[in-house]
C-alpha cells in the first residue's frame, strides 16, 4: 500500500512539473469530431426499439427520440395507448416517421422473437435497444402468493429483457449500437415488501454489466436506475393512498427537493444512446434526485 501511495505521489509531482514547464501532451480534436459532438442528438437514420413504450418512461422516451428524428418501435400490451404514442411520435417527427406499432405481451417468450423479427423486417437493423418493459408487483415474503408475484415479475423484468437482448444482439453488434436497461434504485436499496421486485432489478444490473464485456468492444451497455418517478404505471397499480406518501418522502429525501418525472429518465436514455456518452460502458446511472434517506 505504501509503495502504491509513493508511486501515485510521484506521478502527480511529475505531471505538475510538466504543466509548469508547458510540457503537456496536446491531443488535437479534429473539426469532424467537434461536428460529431454538435450533431450528437440528431438520431436520423437510427432505429430504436423501446420495450414497454406505451406509457410512462417508455412513451416519453419514444416521443423525445421521435422529436430527434429516430425511427421507432413502440410496443406494449394496451393497443389504445400504443396508438396514442405512435400518433404523437408521428406528429413530433421532423421527417414524419411513423413508428412500428406492436401489441405484444413479452411475458410470452415467443413474443420476444416476434418483436425482434418484426423490427428487422420493417427497418433491417437495430441501433439502440431500450429494455424498459417491467412490472412492479410487491408483496412481503410472508404473503402466500409471494412466489406467484415474483414469478410474474421475473418473466417481464428479467427474462423478457434478457431474451430480447439475446435476439437483438447480432443486429446491434452489426450497427455498433447501444443497449440500455432500466433498473431501479430498489435494486440496490430495497424497502419493505419489494423483495421480488428488487431482486429482479438487481439481476438486470448484473446482466447489463456482464453484457458490457460480452458484446464489446463496439456495443455499449448501460443502466439507468430511477428513483420515484411520478406519472408511471406503478402508480396506477398501487393503493392510491400510497402515492402521496411516496411523492412526499421522495421530495423530503431528495437534495433537489422533488420527485422524478418520466422526462428526467428519457433524457438520460437519449444521452446513453448518443455518442455524447461514448466513454460509458457497464455504468449504472442513479436517477434519484439525490435521495439520501429511505423512501418508506
Amino acid at each position: 500500500m505504501r509503495t502504491a501511495t509513493v508511486l501515485i505521489c510521484a506521478l502527480i509531482y511529475i505531471q505538475c512539473i510538466s504543466i509548469i514547464n508547458g510540457d503537456t501532451d496536446d491531443i488535437k480534436v479534429s473539426p469532424e469530431e467537434l461536428d460529431e459532438v454538435a450533431n450528437a442528438l440528431n438520431f436520423r437514420g437510427k432505429v430504436v426499439l423501446i420495450t414497454g413504450s406505451s406509457g410512462g418512461i417508455g412513451a416519453t422516451t419514444a416521443r423525445l427520440l421521435a422529436k430527434l428524428g429516430a425511427q421507432l418501435v413502440v410496443t406494449g400490451r394496451n393497443l389504445t395507448r400504443i396508438n396514442e404514442v405512435v400518433n404523437d411520435c408521428y406528429q413530433l417527427s421532423p421527417y414524419r416517421f411513423r413508428p412500428l406499432a406492436l401489441r405484444l405481451d413479452l411475458s410470452n417468450r415467443g413474443n420476444c422473437a416476434k418483436l425482434v423479427n418484426a423490427t428487422i423486417a420493417a427497418y433491417g437493423k437495430i441501433d439502440v435497444l431500450v429494455n424498459n418493459a417491467g412490472i412492479g408487483l410487491v408483496a412481503p415474503i410472508q404473503d402466500p402468493n409471494f412466489n406467484e408475484f415474483y414469478s410474474q415479475v421475473r418473466k417481464i423484468n428479467e427474462e423478457a429483457s434478457v431474451e430480447v437482448t439475446r435476439l437483438a444482439a447480432p443486429y446491434i453488434q452489426s450497427s455498433s449500437g447501444s443497449v440500455i436497461f432500466i433498473a431501479s434504485i430498489l435494486g440496490w436499496n430495497p424497502v419493505s415488501s419489494t423483495g421480488g421486485y428488487s431482486m429482479s432489478k438487481n439481476a438486470i444490473t448484473a446482466i447489463a454489466k456482464t453484457l458490457s464485456h460480452d458484446l464489446g468492444p463496439n456495443v455499449r451497455v448501460n443502466i439507468v436506475s430511477p428513483g420515484i418517478v411520478d406519472g408511471t404505471r406503478i402508480f396506477r397499480l398501487m393503493d392510491p393512498g400510497v402515492r402521496p406518501l411516496l411523492i412526499q418522502n421522495s421530495i423530503a429525501s431528495s437534495s433537489m427537493r422533488r420527485a422524478g418525472v418520466p422526462l428526467d429518465i428519457a433524457k438520460l436514455i437519449v444521452f446513453l444512446a448518443s455518442n455524447l456518452s461514448g466513454c460509458l460502458d457497464g455504468q449504472n446511472l442513479h436517477a434519484d434526485q439525490g435521495a439520501y434517506v429511505p423512501l418508506l
